[in-house]
């Protein structure tokens, strides 16, 4: 079918209150999903009567008049111009037979976030729903800049027939940033190592930063927290967002050394703190992975650091379709292998004896 002869794709505003709207919806997702989708409040219509204009702005697509699509976006309470998209399904019917499909959503997403003043989109994608892999790189524009291990609570996911699937529960984080002004680029405190994986990622998102050398203070708001402590028991998940200058005594790295109760952590380490490397030296002895990074997510740009109880779960287990997300992984890979080589401290550490299967 040509270019010319291809329906464009045409999207309006999910209306709550419309019950026939939201039941073509649901039925949607289930023809593309089947049951599978890991949040099931897709499949109840109160779920979308109670959340679109609430929680989050839904948009449906359309082709001759068929429902064919549908994006969500959700600004964070405290920073709206950082929103998370969430909740995508297309129709695979009409991603075969239209060319433009992908490009036409590419363009709809780039207008409304230049007209809304975002400056940053971020995308949770399921690795148990390749498809979401494709819609983040194809049709967001986003960059793969970090693997998050086992994220997923079993039952959020339908992995676990057996433990070759376990990466089914992890996810990836993919961004887009939007210069909204010229600016200079934004310097940042992180280890020498993964200096040119990250270089890397906001290039790649087409955006420059440099690195500071650690001697130069941090200044925060009054209000700001040393730690912000985040624990889902489904999931059996913590994490914790770091500011390193604002931490008092060793007190938070004592307690992680005692926390192995939980099937996995994360950490996620301010960059704008030039405390952060020798932070993140800390956390690396303590068994921590680096898994990539969050930028402009919650407030703040962070590394992003990880470990699990069970060593299945590592990014080695997760299987990224996209070039862009497979080379961040070999990089992360690579890095892992290296820095636990040099540092008798994980060498010896249980957490890390997992990097064996990456040699």
């Amino acid at each position: 079918m040509s270019s010319e002869s291809t329906p464009r794709i045409t999207v309006k505003a999910a209306n709550q209150d419309n019950e026939l709207e939201i039941r073509s919806l649901i039925d949607l997702f289930e023809r593309t999903y089947q049951d599978r989708f890991p949040i099931k409040g897709v499949y109840d219509p109160r779920f979308w009567s109670s959340h679109i204009n609430r929680r989050f702005i839904s948009l449906l697509a359309y082709q001759d008049n068929q429902l064919c699509g549908h994006i969500a976006f959700q600004p964070e309470r405290a920073n709206p111009r950082q929103v998370q998209i969430t909740l995508p399904v297309a129709d695979f019917t009409y991603l075969r037979q239209n060319s433009r499909f992908a490009s036409d959503v590419r363009s709809i997403v780039e207008e409304l976030a230049i007209r809304q003043r975002w400056q940053s989109l971020y995308f949770f994608v399921f690795c148990s729903i390749p498809a979401m892999e494709r819609q983040a790189h194809s049709m967001f524009g986003l960059t793969t800049t970090a693997f998050l291990p086992s994220y997923l609570s079993p039952e959020l996911s339908p992995c676990l027939q057996d433990e070759q699937e376990r990466s089914s529960c992890s996810i990836q984080l993919a961004c887009r940033q939007f210069p909204l002004e010229q600016q200079a680029p934004a310097v940042l405190y992180v280890p020498t190592q993964y200096q040119p994986t990250i270089t890397s990622l906001y290039a790649h998102m087409g955006f420059e930063r440099v690195f500071g050398d650690g001697s130069e203070d941090t200044l925060y708001p009054a209000d700001a927290r040393g730690v912000e402590r985040q624990a889902f028991k489904k999931t059996s998940v913590e994490q914790f967002f770091v500011h390193p200058s604002l931490l008092s005594g060793d007190e938070f790295i004592t307690n992680l050394s005692d926390a192995h109760q939980l099937q996995s952590q994360f950490v996620f380490v301010s960059m704008r703190d030039a405390q952060c490397p020798e932070f993140c030296t800390q956390l690396e002895a303590l068994g921590f992975s680096f898994c990539g990074i969050l930028p402009h997510i919650q407030g703040r740009e962070s590394i992003a650091y990880y470990r699990s109880s069970n060593a299945q779960d590592s990014v080695a287990s997760i299987r990224p379709r996209h070039a862009q997300a497979q080379s961040l992984k070999e990089a992360i890979l690579s890095l892992d292998t290296a820095v636990s080589g040099t540092n008798p401290a994980l060498q010896e550490n249980s957490f890390t004896n997992r990097t064996n299967e990456y040699n």
